[in-house]
């Protein structure tokens, strides 16, 4: 919590680093006697068990110098006292025991430069300048400048200074030595920073701050000796024994360049290229196209650069089946409104279905808790989608019309996909497990003509009927003229339906022949997707035809090296993206494991044995599950044949360094690592991995082709090695169409543009290493701010989640209106009572894994943790309802995982 020093100064505490800031933002931080006196009081004895302090400001600038608007005559005796007193309390800081590093912005002028000579490490940030214009003032420096300023950048550019004015900016100022660091974020590397030295032994940092300064003015031979006693005297704590044994014994930490700090779990395979289909695509731009690339990087950065001439060859390469030519790649760069292949025609559908020679390959693997096993091949398929497709068009379904499901993952809901999407229609669906008031929220947007619906399903080993939410939904969307009910379980809907089987009985189509493909335009719509709709109504995703089958060829062949005789498994219901992604195996010509019901039933090892009966190449899973799996010491190579699995992928949260490890170690090296991120909104991954790039501990391994991904600073600037928003700043083809009904444009625009004009912000806390590796630390409206400092959720839970004892977690910060630190606050779910000695273990937990700013102020236990229904958890609502909101109106009806999960923050507010 944040504690007033004095009118002008505040104090915070992160661990055992302090944080004092100058709080006179509106004089742009001007010196006056009682700051100096509150300065060198502070100093001269501070808090206990502070080991480095960070000295701050409010504001946009450091310190202009002496507070002229209360500057007294004085004769000479009483400006000399006055010189004094500086120099005392400025002396308590530069002479004291704890080090000092300063945050330098705007100006650091006159006292302000005397007061950050006196630190011990100067940060600046870009917009800082510094200046002693007492020279062309009449005046002298008095508060220790003539001593400290020259033994920082000499006397002669002093005297430049003083004499001529003149200013030196922050570029200047680091090459000169006046600040120790030049960077865009000043607070975050001063903290961390101050966590590094309040971490080494305190005779040591003595010694640095003491004896250092006295040994560097004496002679050769006086600071040789001085350097021997001090050293003597810090070998000889018992810190130092201790940390050096560490060292010997090979436990302690070593010395590594930036490079070196990320360890690679799994390096690029020799082989890579020979035996990868992005290896053959690489074959085919050099021998095609003339364009030979050495190594990944190279074609991520052409691809994300020059994307006109990638996204034709994706076009090319795949033999896209297009109805009418294109007229252009792209008419325009411009996001929003990029136009991707203008004049084509195309149908997804027409690229799903298999070639003739595939007709007789089973493509459909589903494994369902509802019923038994079902294999389809693309012939089955084919005639299946034809047969729909004929009762749609008998049913009046036309190009542009609305068809959604209320279904779960099963082949009908394929079936009746493409059979929409092949007539130009647009398919929408909702999971059968989402109440009436969701789906209603959803399909009531978007006005559909034509309801699938099943009337119940089987959970695990629980029946659950739905025939209630289906007339809920029905009586709620009054332009739906049919609904076509699919058999499914003990219950189906009968009151005025159409019957699955009876749909295009007349069909004529010969056995295994394609359906007729209605030729759309590029971006005419495909599917809409739902956002989750947490805190208000879901937004309604329009993807269109074209970018969707173009990031699914280039996504699922050259990321997830998918084609011909692979079969792609990833649990997903049909509310989630995945669906989606899943289903566009077919694509490719890939099988694809449809599989409904509870992942986890009848044990956690559903989804591996699923995996292994249906020969799975590709396999998805949630970190979540795989999390719980490494908790419960599940062998899965041991205990299944996985021998077939050449790449395991990871989304929808981030995936602890610790799953890494554990899927590596399971796996080896044959096995490629897939963690990715990215969403509803571009229905891909943005970053990811692929069969040319390193798996690296804890991170992804960098953007996806295509993509210009990056992250910006709150200015709009590109920044590298630390936090900043995910952009994407050239357009992608899956990017939406639009929002259905957002007829303006406005709420699209509003979404993604609003931030950075131009540019897409995609809404998560991202950190790019410049040597490779990508880690997501949470969304960035969640994202924690602490003083200044961003927080990333996903460390939290990942140090505090691998703690015996605790289950689940949620974090959130609560501001200081006051402009101090705040309060964090964690919520566990544990094993049993959360004891004193387990929050002892959670703190020390968290401080060693991260840092001491990382320590909440509270930690609770709570029933349950608040999650959506597709497994995001829910950090804003818990906020909002701790500020003291009512649950009920935080998060839209029938949105949360468990109704009641936001019960438990109430009780706090």
């Amino acid at each position: 919590m944040t504690t007033h020093i004095s009118e002008s100064l505040l104090f915070d505490l992160e661990g055992d680093v302090g944080v004092l800031t100058l709080n006179r933002p509106r004089k742009r931080n001007a010196l006056n006697d009682d700051t100096i006196r509150a300065l060198g009081e502070f100093f001269r004895s501070p808090p206990d068990g502070v080991r480095a302090v960070v000295l701050n400001a409010s504001g946009d600038h450091f310190c202009a110098g002496l507070d002229l608007s209360e500057l007294t005559e004085r004769d000479a005796v009483g400006g000399l006292h006055h010189s004094r007193m500086w120099h005392k309390a400025l002396g308590e800081l530069a002479d004291g025991a704890v080090p000092v590093v300063a945050v330098l912005r705007g100006a650091v002028v006159g006292g302000g430069l005397e007061l950050a000579a006196a630190a011990h490490i100067r940060v600046a940030e870009p917009s800082a300048f510094f200046a002693l214009p007492e020279g062309q003032r009449g005046l002298f420096v008095g508060g220790g400048a003539s001593v400290r300023v020259p033994r920082l950048i000499g006397v002669a550019r002093m005297q430049d200074m003083m004499l001529t004015g003149r200013v030196l900016s922050a570029q200047e100022g680091e090459r000169l030595g006046l600040a120790t660091y030049l960077v865009d974020d000043g607070l975050v590397t001063a903290l961390d920073l101050a966590e590094k030295i309040a971490a080494n032994s305190p005779v040591t940092n003595y010694a640095v701050l003491q004896a250092l300064p006295r040994i560097a003015e004496v002679g050769p031979e006086e600071g040789l000796m001085m350097e021997s006693l001090m050293a003597a005297v810090a070998q000889s704590s018992s810190e130092a024994k201790e940390r050096m044994g560490a060292f010997l014994d090979g436990s302690g930490p070593k010395v590594k360049t930036a490079s070196q700090s990320v360890e690679v779990l799994r390096p690029v395979p020799h082989d890579a290229r020979k035996t990868s289909r992005v290896g053959a695509y690489l074959d085919w731009l050099e021998t095609e196209r003339g364009r030979p690339f050495d190594d990944w990087n190279a074609l991520q950065r052409w691809s994300s650069t020059d994307i006109e001439d990638f996204w034709e060859t994706i076009w090319d390469y795949f033999g896209v089946v297009t109805h009418a030519p294109y007229e252009a790649v792209l008419t325009e760069r411009a996001m929003p409104g990029a136009q991707w292949f203008p004049g084509a025609r195309i149908n997804y559908a027409e690229h799903s279905l298999g070639t003739d020679a595939d007709r007789d390959t089973i493509v459909v693997k589903a494994r369902s808790q509802t019923r038994d096993d079902i294999d389809m091949t693309f012939a089955e398929l084919r005639d299946e989608v034809r047969r729909v497709r004929a009762g749609l068009v008998e049913l009046g379904v036309q190009r542009g019309d609305r068809v959604a499901g209320y279904l779960p993952n099963i082949p009908e809901t394929l079936v009746a996909f493409l059979a929409t999407v092949s007539l130009g229609a647009v398919w929408a669906a909702c999971a059968p497990e989402f109440g009436a008031p969701s789906v209603i929220d959803r399909f009531g947007q978007i006005d559909p003509k034509v309801l699938f619906v099943v009337g119940g399903y089987t959970y695990g080993a629980k029946p659950i009927d739905r025939r209630d939410e289906v007339a809920q939904i029905r009586a709620a969307l009054p332009g739906v003229s049919a609904v076509v009910s699919v058999p499914y379980g003990s219950v189906t809907v009968d009151d005025d339906v159409t019957s699955w089987n009876e749909l295009g009985r007349n069909d004529s189509g010969a056995p295994g022949s394609l359906p007729d493909f209605e030729p759309v335009p590029f971006d005419h719509p495909l599917v809409v997707l739902f956002s989750s709709g947490t805190t208000g109504k879901p937004k309604p995703i329009v993807h269109g035809h074209g970018g969707i089958l173009l990031e699914t060829l280039k996504n699922h062949a050259l990321q997830f090296d998918l084609g011909p005789g692979d079969t792609f498994s990833w649990f997903s219901t049909t509310a989630w993206m995945m669906w989606n992604t899943l289903v566009g195996g077919l694509v490719v010509r890939s099988a694809i494991v449809m599989m409904d019901g509870n992942p986890m039933y009848p044990d956690i090892r559903y989804q591996w044995q699923v995996a292994a009966e249906t020969g799975a190449t590709v396999m998805g899973m949630s970190p979540g599950v795989v999390m719980a799996c490494r908790r419960d010491g599940i062998e899965p190579v041991t205990e299944f044949d996985l021998s077939a699995v050449r790449q395991f992928g990871a989304a929808g949260s981030p995936l602890p360094v610790e799953g890494y490890r554990w899927i590596c170690d399971r796996f080896g090296p044959d096995v490629l690592l897939n963690v990715g991120s990215g969403g509803t909104d571009v229905c891909t991954g943005i970053v990811q991995a692929s069969p040319l790039t390193p798996v690296y501990a804890g991170e992804m391994s960098g953007p996806s082709l295509g993509f210009a991904a990056t992250a910006f600073d709150e200015d709009g600037n590109e920044v590298i090695g630390q936090l900043g928003e995910l952009v994407i700043t050239e357009p992608v083809p899956s990017m939406p169409v639009k929002f259905w009904g957002d007829d303006d444009g406005s709420r699209y625009r509003g979404a993604y543009f609003e931030k950075y004009p131009g540019v897409w912000c995609h809404g998560d806390w991202i950190r790019f290493r410049k040597d490779g590796g990508v880690v997501i630390t949470g969304r960035s409206d969640a994202t924690l701010n602490r003083g200044g400092v961003r927080l990333g959720t996903a460390e939290f839970y990942r140090v505090v989640e691998e703690l015996d004892g605790v289950t689940d977690s949620l974090v959130v910060h609560i501001e200081d209106d006051q402009g101090g630190m705040g309060k964090l606050m964690l919520f566990v779910v544990t094993v049993g009572e959360l004891t004193d000695d387990l929050r002892t273990t959670i703190s020390t937990a968290l401080r060693t894994s991260l840092s001491p700013r990382h320590i909440p102020d509270e930690i609770h236990a709570v029933p349950v943790v608040p999650y959506n229904r597709t497994g995001k958890k829910l950090e804003i609502p818990a906020k909002r309802v701790l500020l003291g909101a009512d649950p009920s109106t935080v998060v839209a009806p029938g949105s949360l995982a468990q109704p009641d999960s936001l019960d438990a923050f109430a009780s706090l507010q």
